[in-house]
């Protein structure tokens, strides 16, 4: 008997402490009474399994708040914060409990960290309820748990207004209850943005920094809101106007569903609905509908473009104020000057020379301009510069407008809206954006010089192939196995073989103008011409009988083949030298008196115009002697004949005549093999 009480007793000890401390710490109870508590991991579920209350730490932020959120969502959505203003580092070292009546947060030196701080006269039995709406009220546990209790969240409002709950104005008190947005992504503190119900009016107003209106939602009419029509549609708004309040509340018309209103960081009222079927939430409306008629919501010297993947931007010369704040969304602090601006000489103006305005164009200028009457754009900047406050001015049709302090409200438009202006921003000189239209100059001057460098180096190669491909054409190539190949230096020396080519003709002859013209025989046109050392020649060619537009394109095509072929000309002494007769060449003749030349189609003889008057002096005088002998008696012919002078004449000129045909038949040789190449 002792043995089995000694069991129970051990029994006991070690099960009934974890029994308490499973219940005073359980998962899946809806509420906290004065004998529970909630610490680490621990939180409550409201009945439903709708929502959770405990703690949590938003994004990558090592903070920790006690809030309410969606318990079958994810990712987690927040919908209210207690401790929005004095987050805790660790949540296991705190404690959430039922304190004098309050609903109290305290660290582990007992000191409140946050409170619902309401007077309370039933402090041993006050309990705080999670509802499956979403609120915590805080009640006496005597009254039914429909009880709307002496303290709920619903009452204090973080950023999300959740169906049932309620936005007051307090007739009695003068207060209202505000939607005020997160301070950023990560950080539940009152950011800039809220909306509150209008106090003379039935009007929902959105504000910044509590002060500065941007957005109201139109009178309502009994019905629905003048820029709200679609509100009527998804639920059932309600307005009362008593005594005491007036509020704006609103049920939905499918209990099931899941939907709610958050002032955003954004600076936009957004109302969202939960989709089961692709578990995520389906944007319905949101207020104002630009982001960029947010006011402010880019900040100081912040522009916003709504056409951008990144609505907000800093002007240029401008940087980021918090690189941290702008990732986390919080855009509120705008941007300061990259390089800060000189102090104003004499206190009052901008005397030295050290600023600059740079252009902003297509831009929806900034609010709080002043203006000022002046002539010129010259004398409105001159206008901002005589003012040490002064950031920016802006001239258009004879206006001048001047900006003092920050720019807010500055949006960037697309270049085909008409209503766009340029604002000129004073910077420092030494701004970047000067520097970079400097080293843009730079770049511009550089590009060009290299250009044409380029180019000249272009032609210079051009002109390097071309110059060796005359060169080329002038030296005559020589055809491997050929005689002439395997002649050597010496030999081809020994030769005195000048070499020729097509334009040193054409310049000699002034491209066979009329003006060098000797004369036309049976062999073709002869005209004079002169190197540049001061050597006359003359040049012979049948080819030049043609008339001149045939002769023009035939020298051109004879041109081309000639460079294609590497067919040179060569001007040989006339020497006891033979060439082989496959080389396709001219043969020599013995002809000490002149020196002939064949550039192709072409003969050429040096030192020639006085051969060829002799030549046609003996002619004439043979013809005379001709007539003369023709006019004699047949004995005195057969007596001069035996002498043998008509006859020796007479073989002159035949052998002039065989040289002529000789000569000629080669050059119509050589023509067929160009033209057959």
């Amino acid at each position: 008997m002792i043995t089995q009480n000694t069991y129970f007793f051990k029994f006991s000890v070690l099960f009934v402490p974890c029994l308490l401390t499973n219940i005073n710490f359980s998962y899946g109870a809806d509420s906290i009474t004065v004998n529970q508590s909630l610490s680490g991991n621990q939180s409550i579920v409201s009945s439903g399994n709708t929502f959770v209350l405990g703690f949590f730490t938003p994004g990558n932020s090592s903070r920790y708040y006690v809030g309410i959120w969606y318990e079958n969502i994810s990712p987690r959505t927040i919908v209210w914060v207690a401790n929005r203003e004095t987050p805790i580092s660790d949540m296991n070292s705190v404690e959430l409990k039922i304190l004098d009546g309050n609903l109290v947060l305290m660290d582990k030196f007992h000191v409140s960290i946050w409170s619902t701080n309401v007077n309370s006269t039933t402090s041993n039995s006050v309990v705080a309820t999670l509802g499956d709406n979403g609120n915590l009220v805080l009640r006496d546990g005597s009254e039914p748990r429909t009880s709307k209790g002496f303290w709920q969240s619903f009452d204090n409002p973080t950023d999300t207004w959740l169906p049932g709950a309620k936005l007051v104005y307090d007739k009695h008190t003068k207060t209202k209850q505000l939607l005020i947005s997160w301070k950023n992504s990560e950080d539940p503190a009152p950011g800039l943005f809220s909306i509150e119900l209008d106090p003379n009016g039935s009007q929902f107003i959105i504000r910044r920094n509590r002060t500065e209106q941007y957005w109201t939602s139109g009178a309502w009419n009994g019905r629905i809101f003048s820029s709200l029509p679609e509100l009527n549609y998804v639920y059932n708004i309600s307005y009362v106007d008593n005594e005491n309040e007036t509020y704006f509340t609103y049920s939905l018309y499918d209990p099931s569903s899941l939907f709610k209103s958050v002032m955003d960081i954004s600076g936009q009222i957004r109302q969202s609905s939960w989709s089961e079927n692709v578990k995520e939430w389906n944007l319905l409306w949101s207020q104002p509908r630009q982001q960029c008629e947010v006011y402010a919501y880019c900040g100081a010297f912040g522009t916003c473009n709504q056409n951008s993947l990144s609505s907000c931007n800093c002007l240029q010369g401008f940087k980021k104020k918090s690189e941290t704040d702008w990732n986390l969304k919080d855009y509120s602090g705008g941007c300061v000057r990259e390089i800060d601006l000189l102090q104003c000489e004499n206190g009052s103006t901008y005397t030295d020379r050290k600023y600059n305005f740079l252009a902003n164009s297509h831009a929806s200028l900034p609010e709080s301009s002043q203006l000022a009457t002046v002539r010129s754009a010259g004398e409105c900047e001159s206008v901002c510069l005589g003012n040490c406050s002064c950031t920016a001015y802006s001239y258009y049709g004879n206006a001048c407008s001047v900006w003092n302090g920050e720019l807010l409200n500055f949006q960037q438009l697309s270049e085909n809206n008409g209503s766009g202006r340029t604002i000129y921003i004073l910077l420092s000189a030494s701004a970047s954006q000067f520097s970079r239209t400097k080293k843009g100059k730079a770049v511009i001057i550089g590009a060009v010089v290299g250009s044409v460098a380029v180019v000249i180096v272009l032609f210079t190669i051009v002109g390097f192939v071309i110059w060796r491909r005359q060169r080329r054409i002038r030296t005559p190539k020589v055809v491997e196995g050929s005689s002439i190949a395997n002649l050597g230096e010496d030999n081809k020396s020994s030769i005195s073989v000048p070499f020729c080519s097509w334009e040193s003709i054409l310049a000699a002859t002034e491209n066979f103008s009329d003006a060098h013209k000797l004369g036309q025989g049976g062999f073709g046109l002869v005209y004079k011409g002169m190197f540049p050392g001061g050597q006359e020649i003359a040049v012979k060619s049948k080819l030049l009988l043609l008339p001149i537009p045939l002769r023009s394109l035939f020298l051109q095509v004879l041109l081309f083949l000639a460079n294609r072929s590497s067919a040179q000309g060569l001007c040989k002494d006339i020497q006891e030298v033979k060439l082989e007769q496959r080389l396709q060449m001219l043969k020599i003749f013995k002809d000490h008196s002149s020196k002939q030349c064949v550039l192709d189609d072409f003969e050429f003889y040096k030192d020639s115009h006085k051969r060829i008057q002799e030549k046609k002096a003996k002619q004439q005088l043979f013809q005379k002697q001709m007539q003369v002998w023709e006019g004699k008696p047949a004995e005195e012919k057969i007596k001069e004949d035996t002498n043998g002078d008509i006859k020796s004449k007479t073989s002159e000129v035949i052998s002039d005549v065989v040289k002529g045909l000789q000569i000629l038949g080669h050059v119509k040789f050589i023509y067929g093999r160009l033209a057959h190449r």
